[in-house]
């Protein structure tokens, strides 16, 4: 299989030196929201600047979410967006990750480990429609914990 790594697609790459990331940001759940937005707005940074933030990325469901990051460790923590414009559609191989780790991997503590670091800066999580329960009953946000 090729990687983007291996491949010679005209897609814009990052411009920095990899390795002189640190894994700043610990981010929890690395779905397409969290890749298309807070990796990208990283990736930005990194572009534009001497910045040194990388995130370290965390999965903690079985299955596809351990799929993901396996399957991110063998692109070497890169991958694709495409950002669509009015006229015209850009693609580019984002680079903010630093790490990518899963309990099933690296155990639960390896991730707590990665959030303990001093270099950690930044824990976030990004929570989309599918983590908020609704009372079918009332339509209502259901607060109470299952």
């Amino acid at each position: 299989m090729t990687t983007i790594v291996d491949s010679n697609l005209p897609v814009a790459r990052p411009s920095w030196d990899h390795s002189r990331l640190e894994s700043r940001i610990v981010h929890l759940g690395c779905g397409a929201f969290h890749r298309a937005h807070q990796a990208l707005y990283t990736h930005h940074l990194l572009e534009s600047t001497d910045s040194d933030w990388g995130i370290c990325e965390v999965n903690l469901m079985p299955g596809n979410d351990r799929v993901l990051i396996e399957n991110l460790k063998k692109q070497q923590l890169l991958y694709t967006v495409a950002e669509k414009g009015a006229e015209s559609t850009e693609l580019k191989i984002i680079g903010s990750m630093k790490e990518a780790l899963h309990p099933e991997i690296d155990g639960c503590e390896g991730i707590l480990n990665a959030m303990a670091r001093p270099q950690t800066a930044i824990v976030s999580l990004t929570v989309t429609e599918k983590g908020y329960c609704a009372d079918a009953a009332s339509g209502q946000l259901d607060l109470i914990t299952r």
